[in-house]
């Protein structure tokens, strides 16, 4: 099972391009997940690739194992303690409606919108004023059925690598 996963800005620029508004789907892991090494706190204490269904807000990742740009779902996730080089970051998580999957399209434009709206209290700065990046994350038509995910995870994403948390950098 897997999560769909897709980068914002790229779709955006893409929108504006050809003058349509789309969404990509984002990326979620296997049933049976693997968790992290953590500390009492919670908090990730070694690297690792870790199955997508036990990432938690907080969690520092690495991007370039989210797939590259030609995935759209992915089933792990490679962690980084958030003192170590990292250039993403989960920041926030919702839980989407039980019921029928709403097909890729709306969880896409609904995982979208949540994020969006989400990132200005993270980071400090609305995401179109941002260089950040911007990663939803939601369940894919079979981890909704067979996991029962409903869950809706996003990312931000840095150009270049750092330490801590990106919380209130105000990029």
């Amino acid at each position: 099972m897997r999560h769909h996963f897709f980068s914002v800005r790229p779709l955006i620029a893409s929108a504006l391009a050809t003058g349509l508004i789309a969404t990509v789907a984002s990326g979620c892991g296997l049933f049976g997940a693997e968790e992290p090494k953590r500390d009492a706190s919670g908090t990730i204490t070694e690297s690792a690739d870790a199955d997508v269904f036990a990432l938690k807000v907080g969690d520092c990742v690495d991007s370039a194992k989210l797939g590259g740009e030609e995935a759209t779902e992915i089933s792990s996730v490679g962690t980084v303690p958030c003192g170590q080089p990292h250039d993403g970051e989960v920041f926030a998580e919702t839980t989407m409606a039980t019921g029928d999957f709403p097909g890729d399209a709306a969880a896409g434009d609904q995982a979208n919108e949540y994020c969006k709206q989400q990132f200005e209290s993270f980071i400090g700065v609305a995401f179109d004023d941002s260089v950040l990046d911007l990663v939803p994350m939601f369940p894919t038509s079979e981890s909704w059925t067979y996991n029962d995910d409903r869950v809706i995870q996003c990312v931000v994403i840095a150009s270049e690598n750092r330490t801590g948390t990106m919380k209130d950098s105000e990029e």
